[in-house]
């Protein structure tokens, strides 16, 4: 061959040649771009056409046993994340892929060991969160001992601007009086809990837990109360997600004296949608007996469900959103009970949770309920229509394993067609927590 078409068939090799690795390149490059944009199930069916050519190719071997995780084909994309991680096994994005893997096939004790290696170098906190809450899982399904105690201590004070509106967490609680009718005062607060768990087998747990709170007043004595609360839960933890039956136990008590018991069964579905989102949904039955006020006994069922979504980022924020509905129904039926206890209700809950600094969490939060009675007032001649709503903030401060530092305030508002049901509420209170 003379020397110039030798020259020639040479180059044309080459431009072959070339061609060919920027194709594999380009391929590589956009299942990259894939799986960056979150497009899992197009990254997968990609690496799959791609698998012949590029199987032991590092980058792809990740891409293609990430992509695998999460479109649930576990055992392939372990297989993958197995070959990338023999040729870099201190890269600890291969090590939680492969951890996630592991955990999905149900293999907890490396998956754990994995997600340690992972935490031992100080990930960014959206990706500790992350490894935490899988360890966690693992945790409770494996966790050794079998008993858990844990408990906790608050002491905390603060400024009630209507002491009238009932405790803090159940503003609908206690009748309007006029002996304390938007009343603002001081208060201290006190708060203990405890719960016993026991794990029977994998993923089966039994708890029981007892809380109970009081809250004195400094000038207005006979709005202080004091509530007691007792619980026993089953949780059936799946990986992803699980199921809760309970049975609550309440008592309140105003002044010193019985004022409402409550018992009540619910039952609890939580839903892992992906690596960042959550659903939860309760239903919940209640029996209410008031001791000096009959007419108010009445049972209430409500149904409530909250999407929780995590953000990679500045603050690693987790999004909520929840939405609930009920119905009360008094146990006998008079012009009273209907006008002032039988209602329908619906609202919902939004916020979210911002982790500010190290150990310190803020959470803002909104809340609305409409809730509609069933029978006329023979005072006012209408039936009643309330409209609950407001902002509320949470703060807290974790010195250590043992002291929380807290922060509540809410500014809340009962807007109703009739004047005496028209209120105001803002509260403020400051309180340490110690845990054991």
């Amino acid at each position: 061959m003379k020397p110039i078409s030798l020259l020639l068939a040479l180059l044309v090799f080459l431009s072959f040649v070339s061609r060919v690795s920027a194709a594999q390149i380009s391929e590589i490059e956009h299942l990259r771009e894939l799986f960056r944009a979150g497009d899992s199930e197009t990254a997968y069916a990609m690496a799959l056409q791609m698998l012949d050519r590029f199987e032991g190719d590092q980058e792809f071997d990740f891409l293609f046993g990430a992509s695998a995780v999460d479109t649930g084909h576990n055992s392939l994309g372990v297989f993958a994340l197995e070959r990338a991680h023999a040729v870099q096994p201190d890269n600890d994005l291969i090590k939680l892929e492969l951890a996630r893997g592991l955990f999905k096939l149900g293999i907890n004790g490396r998956a754990y060991q994995l997600f340690e290696e992972v935490l031992a170098n100080n990930p960014p906190p959206a990706v500790r969160q992350r490894v935490e809450g899988y360890m966690q899982v693992i945790q409770r399904m494996t966790a050794s001992p079998k008993y858990s105690v844990k408990g906790f201590a608050d002491l905390g004070g603060g400024f009630d601007s209507n002491v009238n509106s009932g405790p803090d967490n159940q503003p609908n609680l206690v009748n309007l009086s006029a002996a304390a009718m938007e009343t603002e005062d001081l208060f201290t607060q006190q708060r203990v809990g405890g719960e016993l768990s026991y794990r029977y087998e994998p993923g089966h747990v039994i708890s029981a837990d007892i809380e109970v709170t009081a809250r004195q007043y400094q000038d207005v004595s006979s709005q202080s109360y004091s509530q007691a609360a007792i619980g026993f839960t089953h949780d059936w933890i799946l990986k992803d997600g699980g199921y809760t039956l309970g049975i609550n136990m309440e008592t309140y008590d105003l002044d010193g004296r019985a004022y409402r018991r409550l018992f009540g069964v619910y039952g609890q579905w939580n839903k892992v949608l992906d690596e960042s989102a959550r659903l939860r949904s309760t239903l919940s039955w209640y029996q209410l007996r008031y001791e000096d006020l009959g007419y108010r006994d009445a049972d209430q069922l409500v149904i409530d469900s909250t999407y929780f979504r995590s953000v990679s980022g500045d603050l690693t924020p987790i999004w909520y959103a929840g939405i609930f509905a009920g119905h009360t129904l008094p146990k006998r039926v008079s012009s009273l009970s209907l006008a002032d206890v039988k209602r329908d209700f619906v609202g919902v809950n939004v916020g979210v949770r911002l982790n500010i600094a190290d150990r310190i969490w803020l959470t803002p939060g909104l809340t609305y309920q409409d809730q509609q009675f069933a029978g006329e007032s023979w005072l006012y001649g209408t039936k009643r229509r309330d409209r609950f709503y407001g902002p509320n903030l949470k703060a807290d401060w974790r010195i250590n394993s043992l002291v929380t530092l807290s922060l509540n305030a809410s500014a809340l508002r009962n807007k109703s067609n009739i004047d005496l049901y028209n209120y105001d509420r803002k509260q403020l209170m400051l309180s340490a927590r110690l845990s054991f």
